[in-house]
């Protein structure tokens, strides 16, 4: 008894120890994988999602659901000094989409992060991990191989559309003495149909095709891959990428057997035939695995850039789709349900179709990131992200990550969306975080509500640091971020808004920073900063219609939404945003200490002090930026 009341004062007079993390990470491919497996480009999911804290316990006991996933930093270095060093790796060492240009493609942050090794050799990963106070880390090795290991010369062919220029053709040099005797020996191949060169030479387990720069190719069905890999199709020589003209409603490629697990696609441009056809770049017709598309560039598409059917029935897993250039398709640029895969640093733009420009039916520990989404259709939304009817976890989305990305509306209704597919299903949307998009509305003025950033029966998920500029005419009113319900889904639980910054300046109608609306149990809004010029009727930084059980210091608590928080300017890039160095704007000061919304800032920064200033961007005279 004695033993237990000393312990008692102990605890008294210094405190209970808080707990630490317990950092677990898996790599998505190992040095266990065989060589050919291992093989550049690969990509490499790295995943989490098992990390624990005491100080954190499970919300939901029994489905492996952690708080660790979004209320833990995840800090990752890849170890690529590859990717800035290599003249041959193309890219650079940032990213050149998104909404923050200057971030290093090396570094990510996130309990689910992604990456792609371009250059063969030995590197080491690391992740490190903070509960705000103390910080834990692990680490991993990946030894990638080299294309010319894995595909023997036997097993590599050169295509040309119709000359006899193999210039640059991989493992001539020391095999071949010259092209002569590459064509000769049938490693050298003149076809003009693509279709006719992918079946031929490369629908085969470890194959790999090489098609020349500056020529073209004509599709006129599709070129169908139903082999196990490994299988690489590139790009040899030097200059444009080797351009594949589609005729009407032709795949170039048809990904249709789920035998299909390790097939890299790089640096080709896809062409349709417009309009009226039903083309699409890749398509997919059963669940595959390990897919990488490298540097496509799709344009003028009747049915798609890259699309799995059945709306859609077909599974991506550890695929990534990474620094694509979509431009002028009349359907969904990519439309697929995607687990443990990402979609990295893309450009979308010039959007001439109908429907919602980017689409995923799934997300399980998957990202978008660093991609710029622009001109979506009236009515329509730049970048949706839903669930099926929920049986199961497996129709279920979460531990999904949508970060960096510039979302520029165009004239349509909303930006960023979650929600079920299609409506009025009970659908499940859990544990993601939407953080540091650059989101601008459109010129839309009809009579419909334009949103920033919904979230439709979502649980368990952060709408942070997010910069939304909302600053065009409506008819009808805007707001940065919406939680709300579907009737048929579940309850909207557990949904925190912080550290947004919500901006207009035009005299619209109803404005409002963060809508809870009615039905939406248990969320927390602290420290979103609202800036609203002028207006002409309901402006308001959070408009609570639900039970929103906990509030923090927004601006309107402090002031008002018209009360100018000293943005650095010009606000015509998320640069801007900043706000004043101390004491110059409330917003550098009177926010509500969170973490880690503030140490997971706009701009990647750390707050020196207790992370107490409100909106995306911490002030320029507080910030050790990394």
């Amino acid at each position: 008894m004695r033993r237990f009341l000393l312990a008692l004062l102990l605890l008294s007079a210094f405190g209970a120890q808080a707990a630490v993390p317990v950092v677990s990470c898996t790599a998505g491919v190992t040095n266990s994988d065989t060589d050919a497996r291992r093989t550049a480009p690969l990509f490499v999911p790295l995943d989490c999602t098992a990390t624990t804290d005491a100080d954190l316990p499970d919300p939901d006991p029994g489905t492996n659901i952690h708080r660790a996933f979004r209320e833990l930093e995840y800090r990752v270095n890849f170890g690529d000094t590859a990717i800035g060093d290599n003249p041959t790796v193309q890219g650079g060492p940032n990213w050149a989409n998104g909404a923050n240009t200057a971030l290093s493609k090396n570094q990510a942050m996130g309990a689910v992060s992604w990456h792609i090794y371009q250059t063969p050799g030995t590197y080491t990963w690391t992740v490190v991990v903070s509960d705000g106070t103390s910080t834990r880390q692990v680490t991993g090795t990946i030894t990638v191989t080299d294309p010319d290991d894995t595909f023997s010369t036997a097993n590599t062919t050169c295509i040309n559309s119709s000359g006899s220029d193999f210039t640059g053709c991989p493992l001539i040099p020391g095999v071949y003495a010259d092209s002569a005797t590459c064509v000769a020996n049938s490693r050298c191949v003149t076809q003009a149909a693509f279709q006719t060169a992918i079946s031929t030479y490369c629908n085969a387990a470890t194959k790999r095709c090489a098609f020349k720069r500056e020529d073209q190719w004509t599709a006129t069905s599709a070129a169908v891959i139903s082999s196990a890999g490994p299988i690489l199709i590139e790009a040899f020589g030097t200059g444009a990428k080797p351009r594949i003209n589609l005729t009407a409603s032709v795949n170039a490629i048809a990904i249709n057997n789920a035998a299909v697990d390790d097939v890299r696609i790089v640096d080709f441009d896809f062409v349709g035939a417009g309009g009226a056809g039903a083309e699409v770049a890749i398509s997919f017709s059963a669940n595959v695995a390990g897919v990488t598309i490298l540097r496509p560039s799709v344009s003028n598409m009747g049915g798609g850039g890259f699309v799995a059917g059945g709306n859609p029935s077909w599974t991506l897993t550890t695929s990534v789709i990474q620094e694509g250039e979509f431009v002028g398709n009349y359907s969904t640029n990519i439309f697929v349900r995607l687990i443990s895969g990402a979609v990295l640093g893309n450009s979308v733009s010039d959007y001439a179709g109908t429907e919602n420009v980017v689409r995923f039916m799934q997300l399980v520990k998957s990202g978008v990131s660093h991609n710029t989404i622009r001109d979506v259709p009236s009515g329509k939304c730049l970048l949706t992200m839903r669930a099926l009817a929920h049986v199961t976890a497996a129709e279920d989305s979460y531990y999904f990550i949508a970060s960096d990305n510039y979302l520029l509306q165009g004239t349509g209704i909303g930006t960023c969306l979650m929600e079920a597919n299609p409506n009025a299903i009970n659908a499940w949307l859990y544990d993601f975080i939407l953080e540091r998009n650059w989101v601008v509305a459109g010129p839309y003025t009809g009579g419909t509500a334009v949103v920033g950033i919904k979230v439709v029966s979502g649980r368990r998920g952060y709408v942070r640091n997010n910069i939304i500029d909302l600053n065009a005419p409506i008819a009808a009113g805007r707001s940065g971020v919406t939680f709300s319900n579907d009737p048929a889904s579940q309850t909207s639980i557990d949904m925190w808004a912080n550290n947004n910054t919500v901006y207009n300046q035009t005299a619209n109608i109803d404005m409002k920073g963060v809508h809870v609306q009615a039905g939406v149990v248990d969320s927390v809004v602290k420290n979103n900063l609202c800036w609203f010029i002028t207006g002409t009727g309901e402006e308001l930084c959070l408009k609570d219609q639900g039970t929103t059980t906990a509030f923090g210091t927004n601006s309107g608590d402090i002031g008002t939404v018209f009360t100018d928080p000293a943005f650095d300017g010009p606000l015509t890039t998320p640069f801007g945003f900043r706000i004043d160095v101390d004491p110059g704007s409330y917003a550098a000061k009177d926010g509500t200490a969170i973490f880690p919304a503030s140490n997971s800032d706009f701009f990647r920064c750390d707050d020196t002090t207790a992370n107490e200033h409100i909106g995306a961007a911490i002030p320029r005279a507080r910030a050790r930026c990394r």
